[in-house]
């Protein structure tokens, strides 16, 4: 990479998000849409990967869960400059992880 121009993570990084900070409850965070419209304005070749799995014989479902039920998700985002996989559990509305997810759940965590 080029000295005179930085990083994406460094461009990343300098961008003012103060403005974009929601809050839920006691958490705070940015929204998947905010934060993903910000990474394609920086990298308009950006892309990402929702994986699936192979759950006890039901196929192509968008999460996996542990022996004893909680379950997770797994995202992977690709840059010009980097790949990063993330595996994520599915939370509540209180950020605790839950077991038997509905579609809302594991689509919130797969946007997270």
């Amino acid at each position: 990479m080029s000295e005179d121009k930085p990083s994406l993570f460094d461009r990343l990084a300098a961008i003012d998000c103060r403005d974009h900070i929601e809050k839920k409850g006691k958490f705070s965070y940015l929204s998947w849409a905010w934060a993903w419209d910000t990474l394609k304005r920086e990298c308009p070749e950006a892309r990402f990967q929702k994986h699936c799995f192979d759950n006890a014989g039901a196929t192509d479902q968008p999460y996996m869960t542990d022996a004893s039920g909680y379950a997770y998700v797994k995202v992977t985002v690709f840059t010009n400059e980097d790949t990063q996989t993330e595996v994520f559990p599915v939370l509540n509305h209180q950020n605790k992880p839950i077991q038997s997810p509905n579609a809302f759940d594991v689509n919130t965590a797969l946007q997270r």
